[in-house]
């Protein structure tokens, strides 16, 4: 390459600036937001167990859970979990999650990255309506 050329490809290439504040990418290309709203996991035995969703979006959820309020904690990937959460107007119930991810937070906190399993496309649709106007940051006039 010439240095000429060096110089017209730098021209070509734009900067997007990153992410506004709350809003994190999931690797299935689904936006999400930061939130902490109240999760209910239910496994096949019954057992409830509760959560806080800290991010959201129309593929998935990430949640913190202690370990404490459970011997199914913490779950193996793969493990799958009823929930139940409301978002704004939408009430998410009976919703088939299953476990992706485990981290450990702390001594007794652990993160959860979990997939929707099997979500109608409605559902679908509405979450990601109501995750794209809580990301949407204001935007401002250029002089």
């Amino acid at each position: 390459m010439k240095p000429d050329d060096e110089h017209d490809l730098s021209d070509s290439v734009t900067l997007l600036p990153p992410l506004p504040p709350g809003v994190a990418n999931d690797r299935r290309k689904e936006a999400r937001c930061v939130t902490n709203l109240p999760l209910r996991l239910t496994s096949g035995s019954g057992e409830i167990i509760p959560a806080v969703i800290c991010n959201l979006g129309a593929g998935g959820l990430l949640a913190t859970a202690d370990v404490r309020f459970s011997l199914l904690l913490p779950p193996p990937n793969g493990a799958r979990f009823d929930s139940e959460f409301f978002l704004d107007d939408l009430e998410v119930r009976n919703v088939l999650l299953e476990i992706v991810r485990v981290k450990k937070q702390n001594q007794h906190l652990i993160e959860l990255g979990c997939q929707f399993v099997q979500l109608p496309s409605s559902l679908t649709a509405s979450i990601r309506a109501r995750v794209g106007s809580r990301r949407a940051p204001a935007r401002r006039q250029l002089p």
